[in-house]
């Protein structure tokens, strides 16, 4: 993690929400990131270091997840998720913000600009779940499945498998060959990440992933009206939703980038499309 990205709380309503952040948080126009599920704002870190000057950059923690509190409802919809990073803006001081979102974060980042269009001058979505008809209702039966303590800690080898089998498959819990997936790393630092990501946040991490799954992007997404860059990794897994938010957001620019883990690829497109440069 680059030394100038440092660790920070702000209270709202529910609680503290957790951020990392480049440069003191103050006014004038703030790149906001946020991040994938189940992970936390670290997984961002490397984004944050490399992204050029040019204004602030924070990537806040999803609520219930990484060291952010939950959110007060035990069913959360996107537009919960997004409406607690503006009251967390508005904590904050912030005018103007770009909005950068990884798969969870790029739903959240949809809901945000559409609810606050003088406070979101542009998007940045990198990865989204288009889930039409019955697949919806399969991804939400089995995609995030609750992991609860036990006295023989069996939570710690289902949250590593949880993680691991999306490196490997997509979906994760169909492991055959014809849901083998491209581009996954194997990373033992990674996972081992990725899984203390999950089993700090055991009791609510499957919440964003359920928002994501009933968010229903055919009637949200035409909505937008900010200006929207499309980030298309070349092992795209999430292809359908790619396809669908050039559908339906005919205007938006887009940038291809390598797999889902080069964040130091991301900020080479990123930098240019909010007119940063280094």
């Amino acid at each position: 993690m680059s030394d100038s990205v440092t660790r920070h709380f702000v209270r709202i309503a529910e609680g503290d929400v957790h951020y990392r952040s480049v440069d003191e948080v103050g006014s004038g126009r703030t790149l906001v990131a946020l991040h994938p599920s189940p992970a936390s704002s670290k997984s961002l870190a490397p984004l944050l270091g490399a992204l050029a000057p040019g204004g602030h950059v924070i990537a806040p923690d999803t609520m219930g997840n990484g060291q952010s509190c939950a959110l007060q409802d035990d069913a959360p919809e996107i537009a919960d998720y997004a409406d607690a990073m503006e009251r967390m803006a508005d904590a904050l001081g912030l005018d103007q913000v770009d909005v950068y979102g990884s798969h969870t974060g790029a739903h959240i980042a949809i809901e945000w600009a559409i609810a606050q269009p003088g406070r979101v001058r542009s998007v940045i979505l990198d990865g989204i779940a288009y889930l039409p008809g019955d697949l919806r209702e399969e991804y939400l039966a089995n995609y995030a499945p609750r992991i609860v303590p036990d006295q023989i800690g069996s939570q710690f080898n289902q949250a590593w498998h949880f993680i691991r089998d999306q490196m490997f498959f997509f979906p994760h819990y169909h492991k055959d060959a014809d849901h083998l997936r491209v581009g996954g790393t194997f990373d033992a630092d990674v996972l081992h990440g990725l899984t203390m990501d999950v089993l700090g946040s055991l009791d609510t991490y499957h919440l964003a992933y359920e928002a994501v799954f009933k968010h229903d992007l055919a009637k949200r997404l035409p909505l937008v009206g900010q200006k929207v860059l499309l980030v298309v990794p070349n092992d795209d897994y999430l292809a359908e939703g790619t396809k669908f938010a050039l559908e339906n957001l005919p205007d938006a620019a887009t940038a291809k980038v390598e797999g889902d883990f080069d964040m130091a690829a991301r900020a080479e497109v990123i930098n240019p499309f909010l007119g940063r440069t280094i």
